[in-house]
C-alpha cells in the first residue's frame, strides 16, 4: 500500500460516505412524502370531521325550527371556537344552504374561499323524520396542519444531520485506521530480504496465524467434549451406585427453598423418579407424624450451625408402608456466614 494506493482508498471511502449520505437523504425524502405528510394530513382531517359532527348537531335543531336567527347564532358561536394551544380559530368560514333555497354565509375574520383539502360538508337531517333540511359546508383552518408539518420537518432535519455526522465520524475513523497500515507497508518496502532463504510475506504470516487459531479452537472443543463425556459417565456410575446401595442425595437451597432429589430418593420414598417438583414441604408430608417435630428441630439446629444434621426417622410411603431412613448433610455458607445450602 504505497502513497498513491492510500490516496485511492481515501477517495473510495469518501465516495462511499457521500453515497451513503445521498441514499440516506433519498430514503428520508421518500419516508417524508409517503408517510409523515399523509399521516399529519389524515390526523387533521379526523380532527376537522369531529368539529363537523358537533356543528351539525347544533344546526339541525335550528334548521328544524326554521329560525334564521338561531342558525346565525350557531354559526357565529362555531366561528368563535379556538384552538387552546395556539389561540387560532378552528373554522374560517361557514356556509349553510336550506332546502328552501336560502343561503347563509359567515366568516371568522375575512371572506375565504371554502374549497381545497380542508373544506368539509355534510347534509343536515331532521332527527325525527330523517328529512333533509339543508347542507352545511365549512373551511377548516389549515394553520394547524402547517404547524405540524413545520415541526416534523425541523425534527427530520435534526435527525438527518445527526445521522450524517455519525457517517462522517465513521469515515474519519476508517481513514485513521488505514494510515498506519500505509506507514507499515512503506517501512517494510525499505527492508532488503534478498539475503534470506525464504522472504517472509504478509500473506504467509496471516495463514500461519489463522492455522494456529483454528488448531487451538479445535483442541479446546476436543477437551470440552472429553470433559462432558467424563461427567456423563460419572453421573451414570453415581446413579448405579445409589441404586445398588439404596442411597440417595439431595440439595436444599435455603434461600430460595428449592429442593433437588436424586432419582433414588424418589424410589426410597416409593415414588417415580422426578414425579413432582421436590420441596421441603413435600418432604415433611412423607415424614412420619411422630418424627416431624424431632426432624424440624434437627434441621433448625443445623441451619443455625449448632450441630450437624444427622438423624434417623421414619417415612410413610404412598402404599402405607413405613421405612426407616438415615440422613446426614453438611452446610454450605455464603458470605457473612449466612446458611446457603
Amino acid at each position: 500500500m504505497n502513497k498513491s494506493i492510500f490516496k485511492r482508498l481515501t477517495f473510495l471511502v469518501t465516495g462511499a460516505f457521500v453515497a451513503a449520505v445521498g441514499v440516506l437523504c433519498l430514503g428520508i425524502g421518500l419516508f417524508w412524502f409517503n408517510f409523515i405528510v399523509p399521516s399529519i394530513l389524515s390526523g387533521e382531517k379526523v380532527r376537522a370531521e369531529m368539529v363537523l359532527v358537533g356543528l351539525t348537531e347544533k344546526l339541525e335543531p335550528a334548521l328544524k325550527a326554521g329560525s334564521i336567527s338561531r342558525i346565525e347564532d350557531v354559526m357565529v358561536r362555531s366561528l368563535m371556537m379556538k384552538d387552546p394551544s395556539t389561540g387560532e380559530n378552528l373554522i374560517l368560514g361557514i356556509n349553510v344552504e336550506t332546502i328552501n333555497g336560502a343561503t347563509l354565509t359567515k366568516y371568522s375574520r375575512q371572506p375565504v374561499e371554502i374549497s381545497g383539502p380542508f373544506a368539509f360538508s355534510a347534509p343536515l337531517y331532521s332527527s325525527a323524520t330523517q328529512e333533509v333540511l339543508g347542507e352545511v359546508t365549512f373551511q377548516y383552518n389549515p394553520h394547524f396542519y402547517e404547524i405540524l408539518v413545520e415541526g416534523a420537518l425541523i425534527k427530520l432535519f435534526w435527525l438527518l444531520g445527526m445521522m450524517a455526522g455519525v457517517i462522517f465520524i465513521l469515515q474519519r475513523v476508517l481513514l485513521h485506521l488505514l494510515r498506519p497500515l500505509s506507514d507499515l507497508n512503506r517501512k517494510l518496502g525499505g527492508v532488503d530480504f534478498s539475503q534470506t532463504a525464504s522472504p517472509p510475506t504478509i500473506k504467509g504470516w496471516m495463514v500461519s496465524e489463522i492455522n494456529d487459531v483454528v488448531q487451538s479452537v479445535s483442541d479446546l472443543f476436543k477437551r470440552l467434549e472429553i470433559t462432558r463425556e467424563s461427567e456423563i459417565n460419572a453421573q451414570k456410575e453415581l446413579v448405579r451406585a445409589q441404586s445398588v446401595s439404596k442411597t440417595g442425595n439431595w440439595v436444599w437451597d435455603i434461600v430460595t427453598n428449592d429442593l433437588h432429589w436424586s432419582d433414588e430418593v424418589y424410589r426410597i420414598f416409593g415414588l417415580k423418579p422426578q414425579q413432582f417438583d421436590a420441596s421441603y414441604e413435600a418432604f415433611l408430608d412423607v415424614v412420619h407424624p411422630e418424627d416431624r417435630d424431632a426432624l424440624e428441630k434437627a434441621v433448625a439446629k443445623a441451619v443455625a450451625g449448632e450441630e450437624e444434621y444427622d438423624i434417623v426417622h421414619r417415612l410413610v410411603r404412598p402404599d402405607g408402608t413405613i421405612r426407616f431412613v438415615s440422613e446426614k448433610s453438611g452446610l454450605l455458607l455464603m458470605r457473612l456466614a449466612k446458611p446457603l445450602k
